[in-house]
């Protein structure tokens, strides 16, 4: 009888510890993961507990704290290690820690004999090249992975249909608003024309009557604001349409391949 109640109270406190995790409360699952390790340090779901442990600090923010004791699992080569090693490739993932999750899936690639397994990761590996824009490398990957499909997946992103910021720059600079406008931004286009347009009337009526002082304020605080601001826009437009169309597209690729599931 005495030997079954601290095992009951192990089960117990483990299964209070897993039912707080469930409703999202990291911190305090966390504080019933270090409770069970503490009173239960040889108990059989001692590593499932560290493991847990660490995914309540990596959902609570406190990625220090969660590495140091995954890093430990993965260090003693239990049937944990792996799981807790992908658990920080998905962490660094979602945080667009990108050179810090190839280091791992690159390690993960040294050991593992898995064919299955082996071309995941590649996957996972060309995910992260096309989060970086880099095709080439993306490509390699995905060749290693023997998934052809998203070879050719890849090969179409060079032919998204961009705009080119230098483009929409010298647009803005010989027609101010006309860059925003090739950009997408139509309002702000019209509203950067129009402006620019007032402001020239101004100085030219200034101009005409001589008043050399309202000339060089409009000119200075109202038309070379605008203008420059009109420039920046434009090329700037640009350049956060062609992310926006290409972070599309790979959320697509990564929905209709699961690039980022099964690991």
């Amino acid at each position: 009888m005495l030997l079954i109640i601290p095992l009951l109270s192990a089960i117990s406190l483990l299964n209070f510890a897993d039912s707080i995790y469930c409703t999202s409360h990291f911190y305090d699952a966390a504080t019933e993961y270090e409770r069970f390790l503490y009173h239960f340090p040889s108990d059989s779901n001692l590593n499932f507990a560290r493991h847990q442990l660490g995914l309540s600090y990596l959902k609570a923010n406190e990625p220090d704290k969660a590495e140091n004791i995954l890093r430990k699992i993965m260090n003693s080569s239990n049937s944990y290690s792996r799981r807790s090693q992908l658990s920080l490739v998905e962490y660094f993932l979602e945080n667009s820690k990108y050179s810090q999750a190839q280091l791992e899936l690159q390690d993960l690639l040294l050991f593992t004999k898995d064919s299955n397994e082996n071309r995941q990761l590649h996957r996972l590996l060309g995910w992260i090249d096309l989060k970086e824009n880099n095709f080439s490398r993306a490509e390699e990957q995905f060749v290693l992975a023997k998934d052809s499909l998203l070879v050719k997946e890849t090969q179409s992103l060079r032919w998204l249909p961009r705009k080119n910021p230098l483009l929409a720059l010298a647009l803005s600079t010989i027609l101010p608003g006309t860059g925003e406008i090739y950009s997408g931004h139509y309002w702000i286009g019209i509203s950067a024309f129009l402006i620019n347009a007032g402001s020239i009337a101004a100085i030219v009526y200034s101009v005409n009557r001589k008043n050399y002082v309202d000339m060089a304020l409009i000119f200075s605080i109202v038309f070379s604001r605008f203008y420059m601001g009109s420039r920046q826009n434009a090329y700037d437009f640009a350049n956060d349409y062609n992310q926006e169309l290409y972070n599309k597209q790979i959320e697509l690729l990564n929905q209709r391949y699961n690039l980022f599931g099964n690991h």
